[in-house]
């Protein structure tokens, strides 16, 4: 599907004084009316060929050019992280130092003049404020579990840091970031706008860093079987 499809029509009346090489003429018979010291308006033929052009004589040329681009919209997950092994990644955390780690990688390619939006949905919410927001929970409570709370960080790179692409409107860090609006989809659930890139001034390619950060790190120490679920949206305005 196109998604632009550019048209130039460019009209030309040409007096054999201004003249460097001998045009394509669409008619030999071509005619300007009433020019007295101006040219004003003419009759395009829809006949390409030769035309020898006589001394006070005209024709009239004209051509037009087609640019198609190819619509582009397209986001590819990369570098996902379905599981973390706490004791090996605890082990070189000092005192009071936050836990992170970079669960994956958007890849975002877009050229459509409208934009698109990135969102997401923590913990399956279906309000913008449900307790489920970005909080690991635990499969039971025997041994005093309870639920971990956790941020999301979002980085953009643009694959190519010379050209100056950036998205819009993007937060750095979620719950606490801003939010860029909401969208229901999936099932209703809320996903919170994280990125909001409209009126494209350039066609966009980079790479989104999405970070896990727990910033008590002390409490994944503790026994328990923990899951968070978070959901991702790309959508195309």
């Amino acid at each position: 599907m196109l998604k632009k499809i550019a048209y130039m029509i460019i009209f030309a009346l040409l007096s054999s004084s201004a003249l460097i090489a001998s045009p394509v003429a669409l008619k030999s018979d071509f005619i300007i009316k009433n020019t007295g010291n101006s040219w004003t308006a003419g009759e395009f033929g829809n006949e390409v060929g030769n035309a020898n052009v006589d001394a006070n004589e005209s024709v009239g040329i004209h051509f037009y050019l087609l640019s198609r681009t190819e619509r582009i919209s397209k986001v590819k997950l990369q570098g996902l992280v379905t599981a973390i092994d706490m004791d090996n990644e605890l082990e070189d955390l000092g005192d009071g130092e936050a836990f992170k780690k970079t669960i994956a990688t958007l890849k975002i390619e877009n050229n459509t003049t409208d934009g698109f939006l990135v969102g997401v949905n923590a913990g399956g919410a279906e309000d913008l404020h449900s307790n489920s927001n970005y909080v690991f929970t635990s499969s039971s409570s025997e041994d005093g579990e309870v639920s971990i709370p956790y941020h999301l960080n979002f980085d953009y790179t643009p694959a190519n840091p010379d050209s100056g692409t950036q998205v819009g409107s993007m937060t750095d860090s979620l719950p606490n970031g801003t939010i860029y609006g909401t969208v229901k989809i999936d099932e209703n659930r809320v996903y919170s706008v994280i990125i909001a890139k409209n009126i494209m001034t350039e066609p966009l390619k980079g790479e989104l860093a999405i970070e896990l950060e727990v910033a008590n790190a002390e409490q994944l120490k503790f026994a328990g079987k923990y899951k968070a679920t978070n959901r991702f949206a790309f959508i195309d305005l």
